[in-house]
């Protein structure tokens, strides 16, 4: 798994964009920003490292904000439903994926979450 490749406390940041939000309740665990993920981020961000989602599954943002709430070591530190829609809160948002400008071209609007683990 992934605290295969990184030391405890090595990393900052993780960047999630538009990974398989495995919509089916069945496969909830699945979800890179479940329960079972968040542990294994928990072992190798360093204190405070950020988390950062950019999505366009309606679902699956409203399954990771209820993670986080109910995750006492995490806390929300930004959220946006449409980052498009005004100035983009921080630069690398600008840098769409290739299902990000799919999505886009469909008229989806793109979402974006910044927590904290702990």
């Amino acid at each position: 798994m992934i605290d295969c490749f990184f030391e405890p406390g090595e990393v900052d940041e993780i960047w999630i964009t538009f990974c398989d939000p495995f919509p089916r309740s069945s496969k909830e665990n699945r979800r890179l920003t479940s329960p079972f993920f968040h542990e294994k981020y928990r072992k190798i961000l360093k204190p405070g490292g950020l988390v950062h989602l950019k999505h366009d599954d309606n679902d699956f943002i409203s399954f990771t904000l209820e993670s986080v709430s109910k995750d006492s070591a995490c806390s929300l530190e930004y959220q946006n439903f449409d980052i498009y829609a005004g100035e983009l809160p921080i630069p690398e948002l600008s840098i769409p994926t290739l299902y990000e400008s799919k999505h886009l071209a469909a008229g989806k609007t793109i979402k974006y979450l910044r927590y904290k683990i702990s």
